[in-house]
């Protein structure tokens, strides 16, 4: 049977060096052009000499973070907790498959797409252009459903926090208010792609999410069993 303790600690650092990654992956992301203008976006996009590194940061972000959640379910193993923790723990492996299909998507082939687009002369840049914003919208739907997935399994956690002893009830109400602004960030994505609307809620729900794995970090380090 795995030790709670070290498996706790390591779950610790996982949460850590997870939200870390994902804020240093968004700081490299090109930010300048909004989103929803997507021929500012690829323009940008294709200019950057980032973009693979950046992404493949935020993937392993996204790895740490899913290994931090596998560690709480661990520790929130018994009685009722576990019953929630182990749904939630479910979840967050689902959605790290669509992290893996997403940035397959966004940190290559859209970068790859962009590049020839930027160097291409017409009638092919416009035709190359149509093809890279039906790579866009591809890369859309794998967010939200990512984000949907992740969202989820953080809504998972809630009761499992809620109902195991010794978890503070602050760590159970901040995924819950984590879980529900991430929920709602995804369906607008889903809905509107990477409108403004979308946008404009997706960074503070996912800043909110971070916030709560460094808390969590702090918790299963302080109580590793």
């Amino acid at each position: 049977m795995p030790d709670t303790r070290y498996c706790s600690r390591l779950g610790a650092v996982a949460a850590l060096l997870g939200a870390v990654l994902l804020m240093l992956g968004t700081i490299l992301h090109p930010m300048q052009a909004p989103p929803w203008d997507a021929a500012a976006a690829f323009a940008e996009y294709a200019a950057d000499h980032h973009w693979l590194s950046s992404h493949l940061i935020q993937l392993l972000g996204v790895l740490l973070g899913v290994l931090a959640l596998l560690a709480l379910a661990w520790r929130l193993r018994d009685g009722k907790a576990g019953v929630w923790a182990l749904f939630g723990a479910a979840c967050a492996v689902a959605s790290l498959a669509l992290a893996f299909a997403l940035q397959a998507v966004d940190g290559v082939a859209l970068k790859l797409m962009v590049d020839q687009w930027a160097r291409a002369e017409e009638p092919l840049r416009s035709q190359l252009f149509a093809a890279t914003f039906g790579v866009r919208q591809i890369e859309a739907g794998l967010a939200a459903l990512f984000g949907l997935g992740f969202a989820i399994s953080l809504l998972f956690y809630a009761p499992a926090l809620w109902l195991s002893r010794p978890a503070p009830r602050g760590l159970a109400l901040g995924v819950l208010l984590a879980g529900s602004a991430n929920l709602l960030a995804a369906l607008l994505q889903g809905h509107d792609g990477f409108s403004e609307r979308a946008m404009n809620w997706s960074m503070p729900a996912s800043l909110f999410a971070l916030l709560w794995f460094l808390w969590l970090a702090l918790w299963l380090w302080r109580h590793p069993q």
